[in-house]
């Protein structure tokens, strides 16, 4: 007997998708693994560097991580994709599609992890670690403020916010 899992996966196989359509909970479930991490190195004082991140997410279980490669910025594929592009945007558009349908291995979701200096008008500049979650089928973003003092600083924790991707990335 087929389980509802593996005949979703199966479909999604034969429609030529290489991934089940990931949920909130798969955004989630890499949120939350990022932030734990993120958390931690800003604790520790580790200077956050912006990155890649591919995510493989379990066929079947909507939310669980199967395994993570962190893909620097600064890594020459990735560089040279960004740096092929007309301005950092197109690049970095062209750097998520680089990681998810590519040929030997598509990530599930690749999220871009990135340092910032916010400013709201009448309050000093605060510094945030910026997430942007994409599948070829969504995408989701959110803002993690630090704060603290010099000598104790953390990251707060900040829902995401979902969208729609203007154009898919693959057809269904």
């Amino acid at each position: 007997m087929t389980s509802w899992g593996t005949m979703i996966s199966m479909r999604a196989i034969n429609s030529g998708r290489r991934h089940r359509f990931m949920e909130a909970s798969d955004f989630n479930g890499a949120a939350h693994e990022l932030f734990t991490v993120l958390k931690h190195m800003v604790v520790r004082r580790v200077q956050i560097r912006p990155m890649f991140v591919a995510f493989f997410m379990d066929p079947l279980t909507p939310g669980r991580i199967i395994t993570a490669e962190t893909v620097s910025y600064d890594d020459t594929e990735i560089q040279r994709v960004v740096s092929a592009m007309d301005g950092e945007a197109l690049g970095i558009e062209a750097a998520f599609k680089h990681l998810l349908l590519s040929e030997v291995r598509p990530a599930s979701l690749a999220v871009l992890v990135r340092p910032v200096q916010a400013s709201v008008p009448g309050q000093p500049v605060q510094p945030m670690v910026t997430l942007d979650l994409r599948s070829v089928d969504g995408s989701a973003a959110t803002a993690y403020p630090m704060r603290g003092a010099a000598d104790s600083p953390s990251l707060v924790r900040r829902p995401l916010e979902f969208r729609r991707l203007a154009r898919r990335l693959v057809a269904d």
